[in-house]
């Protein structure tokens, strides 16, 4: 199933469906969440495998100790927010209910060779009366491919810890295919058959 969805979002980012990509792309930590924290609840697994194999990697590097200047960074606290808002309220903004956050954009941008994507970022601003705000913008392209690519390594590495998997997908055309291969279905003239039933009225 993993690959399937990769290769799905991989084609909807191709084909400029960022909010059909980036739906199913914040799918991809909670499958691989149970498969690594099957024990923990849904926002504690998903939030530890984000930190573990993405998140961790992303933390920009230390500037200072003052949390009042450190700019917010893209963890799995923020992804799974990001998650919740968009998959149960079709609203993509992961600073919902979120104190270290007050804004948060998302960039879209058609497909560039190699995969280089720009815009993504945290930032503080501040004026003389003390006000600030924390603001995160993600690039879908960017989102999206990192999370894919490290879902589909994982699963690679980790084949047997997705045992949880249940289900039948049929390919119809496939399967309509096969039996015209056997000779098992002839293919119908649509327009003869309308014809007849034109004919019988």
């Amino acid at each position: 199933m993993v690959n399937r969805l990769v290769q799905e979002i991989e084609g909807a980012l191709a084909h400029n469906l960022y909010m059909a990509a980036l739906t199913t792309t914040l799918m991809l930590p909670d499958i691989c969440g149970k498969a690594a924290y099957p024990k923990l609840g849904v926002g504690e697994r998903y939030k530890q495998w984000y930190d573990v194999n993405i998140g961790q990697y992303e933390k920009p590097v230390e500037l200072g100790k003052n949390e009042q200047y450190k700019p917010p960074v893209l963890d799995g606290e923020m992804v799974y927010r990001l998650r919740c808002a968009f998959l149960h309220e079709g609203n993509p903004d992961a600073a919902a209910s979120n104190k270290k956050l007050d804004r948060f954009e998302l960039i879209v941008e058609t497909e560039k060779p190699f995969h280089i994507y720009t815009g993504e970022a945290g930032s503080v601003h501040w004026d003389d009366t003390g006000w600030s705000c924390r603001t995160y913008r993600v690039n879908v392209q960017r989102i999206c491919r990192n999370i894919c690519a490290v879902a589909k390594h994982y699963y690679r590495e980790n084949r047997d810890k997705f045992t949880f998997f249940s289900y039948t997908i049929i390919d119809m055309d496939k399967e309509i295919e096969e039996m015209r291969q056997f000779g098992w279905m002839q293919d119908i003239d649509m327009d003869e058959v309308l014809q007849m039933l034109a004919e019988s009225n």
